[in-house]
């Protein structure tokens, strides 16, 4: 019965320790997602996006892109893609890692997905309106994991524990070096042989599950050996 005691006890304070860490690292993502949404709103309203997007012709003026360009190069650390689609489906500005045309390219209507990119963007997507309000467009922009999840931002305290993180819309895990890839939810789960604690947080802006997992081996074998 002592033995079975200081199993439990040692799983609750792997647990508590996994939670520590997990509770450190959403804070900073979510303040650091605060700058970028900051980014994300600026480029949205600004005076040139909101004019071009509002136009009734999917082009323009050398003037207009120059400064776009320059708007984006200021981002570009942070942001890998950024794309304003007017309300008739018209891409008019794409910009970025595997920008797909010209402005002006005709698109299709789409809602954003992480598919069409590799897992290491976070998707956003923001309503472009006019200074009545009327909604003129939509701001899609792929924010850099790296860009609110640097590594040194990861202060894990459990010894051989991995973070998963994963987009809450589409379940696809993100790709980072060290990346773990826990099962969504799952309190306890097997990898490996062994079995694994998990933590979990999930956030709404940007919509993401964060997991914190651990193998429990190391903390509670040598009880479960006297055990048996």
């Amino acid at each position: 019965w002592l033995t079975q005691s200081a199993v439990r006890f040692q799983k609750g304070l792997v647990r508590a320790q996994l939670d520590t860490s997990l509770a450190t690292i959403a804070t900073r993502v979510a303040d650091r997602w605060s700058f970028r949404r900051g980014d994300i709103l600026g480029l949205a309203g600004n005076e040139v996006a909101t004019r071009t997007v509002g136009s009734r012709q999917p082009s323009a003026t050398v003037a207009d892109s120059d400064f776009m360009a320059r708007t984006y190069d200021a981002l570009r650390s942070t942001m890998a893609r950024v794309r304003m689609v007017a309300n008739d489906g018209s891409v008019r500005w794409t910009f970025g890692d595997s920008a797909d045309g010209p402005v002006g390219r005709q698109a299709p209507r789409f809602a954003p997905t992480m598919a069409s990119l590799p897992a290491a963007y976070v998707a956003d997507t923001v309503t472009i309106t006019q200074s009545s309000g009327a909604r003129i467009g939509m701001l899609i922009t792929w924010i850099r994991l790296s860009a609110i999840l640097p590594a040194d931002s990861v202060p894990i305290l459990v010894t051989g524990a991995q973070l998963t993180v994963a987009d809450n819309r589409t379940g696809q895990l993100f790709q980072f070096a060290g990346a773990g890839s826990a099962p969504r939810g799952a309190d306890r789960f097997t990898a490996g042989g062994h079995e694994w604690i998990a933590v979990h947080r999930t956030l709404t802006m940007p919509a993401i599950e964060l997991t914190v997992a651990a193998p429990a081996e190391a903390y509670v074998g040598p009880f479960e050996r006297s055990a048996r």
